[in-house]
């Protein structure tokens, strides 16, 4: 049986107006979906951008921790640095001081004038032996060495020095000394010097223009050898040999000559010796 075709009209509207509206339906499904992911998506990245943001946050402030942590590390590590210098320039002052004040302690010095001990006191009214300037120096009781000025049988010279092996002329006693080699001066003794004899009497004093025993010392000191000697106090002459002492009660053959000299040295003049006759010169 055929239908008819208003109603298979009716019936196309109706099944397309049930197909509109599953698809109105459908799209509205889509649509919600698609906005549900929308605002999802948007959620998951606020959410992200909060995270970011949260962590860019903690990651400055990790920075800032981490900074501050390197600024206090820093200062912690001047502060301990900064003494731990200053001790180490202590120690170092206090090593130098060591160092200038080590011969104090161990060894005997000089402080200008002053002599300084090994046991750190001062040297007073004594000899010391400064090897050094290997001599002997006197330490008066100021405490200063003495100079150019005798100390018993020594002389000091300018330094302090000991003389010794050398001679040493006094302007106030006006006269030569001999220091010998112990540093005493000679006295009561004859002397071998560069040569040549000298003698020196009671308290060091060079003998000169003078006879000693049988022997004469010229101006200088010097004891005469193979010459001949006026002394006006004798008022003869006389001849000192070859060993310094005067030809007496002997014949001498004087520069081709024959002389004769008498007891105590005096030259025969204008006399007879026995068979020989001496000119007013002496000679034979």
């Amino acid at each position: 049986m055929s239908v008819p075709f208003f109603i298979r009209e009716e019936r196309l509207k109706t099944r397309i107006g049930k197909i509109g509206l599953a698809s109105a339906f459908l799209l509205g499904l889509i649509v919600n979906q698609v906005a549900a992911n929308e605002a999802e998506a948007k959620a998951s990245s606020e959410e992200s951008s909060v995270q970011a943001s949260s962590s860019k946050v903690e990651e400055k402030k990790s920075e800032t921790t981490t900074s501050q942590k390197e600024e206090e590390k820093k200062v912690e590590t001047s502060s301990s640095q900064r003494p731990e210098k200053k001790e180490e320039v202590k120690e170092t002052r206090a090593s130098s001081q060591k160092e200038e004040s080590k011969p104090n302690s161990t060894s005997a010095h000089w402080e200008g004038d002053f002599y300084v001990k090994a046991d750190g006191s001062k040297a007073k009214s004594e000899w010391i032996f400064d090897t050094s300037y290997n001599s002997w120096f006197y330490i008066k009781a100021d405490g200063r060495y003495a100079q150019k000025e005798w100390h018993g049988n020594y002389y000091l010279k300018a330094g302090g020095y000991m003389a010794k092996n050398e001679w040493v002329y006094d302007n106030n006693y006006k006269s030569w000394f001999y220091l010998k080699a112990d540093g005493s001066y000679a006295e009561q003794e004859w002397q071998k010097i560069n040569g040549k004899w000298y003698y020196f009497k009671k308290w060091g004093y060079m003998a000169k223009s003078q006879w000693q025993g049988n022997y004469f010392l010229n101006g200088q000191g010097v004891m005469m050898q193979n010459e001949w000697l006026y002394d006006p106090t004798y008022s003869s002459y006389f001849y000192l040999k070859s060993d310094g002492s005067y030809a007496n009660e002997q014949w001498q053959k004087v520069d081709g000559k024959w002389y004769y000299f008498k007891k105590w040295g005096y030259m025969a003049q204008d006399e007879w010796h026995g068979d020989y006759y001496l000119t007013e010169s002496g000679a034979m």
